[in-house]
């Protein structure tokens, strides 16, 4: 006996009613509980995501504090005109413009001493020369010059000493300026200084002496002019570790010649004693030169 065409047409859509009902879940509807959870395994760029999900994921992405430091980003110079600037992010490595954001360098920075009764406020700062700082000056010679950092990694406190080329040629060689003039050319050659490697310290308080350190195991170092910090690599997607990831702030050199400046970062390497490069860019003069800055999404 043949079956009714209009039986099978109902079943049909009662049918695919209901497999509707099961594919389109109400995602606004999901617990805090398991949102919370979803959060606290996304990176800056995927929690602005997720707080433009819906009002009810706005919310709780608001009210949610991460026990986790974000990751830097590498703030490069953009359209200032229109207040807009350009992000780097290493952990997907795709670069972000934010416009009307305002000028970010309408800013100062003041250093107080609250040692006194009264707080100081101090202009200058004149760090003491290290033993180590000595000696490396004494093997390097007047080719190179030498910056420090000082960073706190779990507890410890680190001294690293960043060894910089003052005129390095395209074979990756450092030269003296008087290299720069010779040749036929009445044009000196352009030869930019370059980070060529770091060496890192720790300080033994019980021994009040620094320490050499050969690896950082887990540990992920960023430096520059603004801000330094330590982060373990398994809470940085994309970054190695054992690594020093670094940017130009080589302030002296870089106001000597409007030629180059603020294209010396990169990421060094301690097992591998190299510098790599970790931005893709062929400029020689970036102005205002890159720093790291800690997004904040809350």
């Amino acid at each position: 006996m043949a079956e009714d065409p209009s039986a099978s047409s109902k079943r049909l859509q009662i049918s695919f009613s209901k497999v509707s009902s099961i594919v389109e879940p109400n995602w606004s509807k999901l617990q805090p509980e398991l949102l919370r959870l979803i959060l606290s395994k996304l990176s800056f760029a995927q929690f602005i995501r997720f707080k433009a999900v819906c009002s009810s994921w706005n919310s709780i992405a608001k009210s949610y504090v991460s026990s986790l430091r974000q990751v830097p980003w590498l703030l490069l110079p953009g359209n200032q005109e229109h207040h807009a600037y350009c992000f780097f992010s290493l952990e997907d490595n795709k670069t972000y413009q934010i416009k009307n954001i305002g000028n970010l360098f309408d800013s100062s920075i003041e250093v107080w001493d609250f040692h006194a009764s009264l707080p100081i406020k101090k202009r200058e700062i004149h760090p003491s020369t290290t033993r180590e700082m000595l000696e490396a000056t004494k093997c390097f010679g007047n080719l190179h010059s030498c910056q420090t950092y000082l960073v706190e990694s779990s507890g410890d406190l680190l001294l690293v000493l960043r060894y910089i080329g003052n005129f390095v040629n395209k074979e990756g060689e450092v030269v003296d300026e008087a290299y720069l003039l010779t040749g036929d050319s009445t044009q000196p050659l352009v030869c930019p200084y370059q980070t060529l490697m770091f060496h890192v310290c720790k300080l033994d308080s019980r021994e009040q002496k620094w320490v050499g350190v050969d690896n950082l195991k887990d540990e992920v170092l960023f430096l520059g002019g603004n801000h330094s910090m330590s982060l373990l690599a398994q809470y940085c997607s994309g970054f190695e570790k054992n690594s020093i990831y670094f940017t130009d702030d080589n302030w002296n050199q870089m106001n000597e010649d409007d030629l180059y400046g603020g294209h010396d970062l990169g990421k060094f390497s301690l097992e591998e004693k190299i510098v790599k490069p970790f931005y893709a860019c062929d400029l020689r003069r970036i102005d205002p030169p890159p720093f790291w800055i800690v997004p904040n999404p809350w």
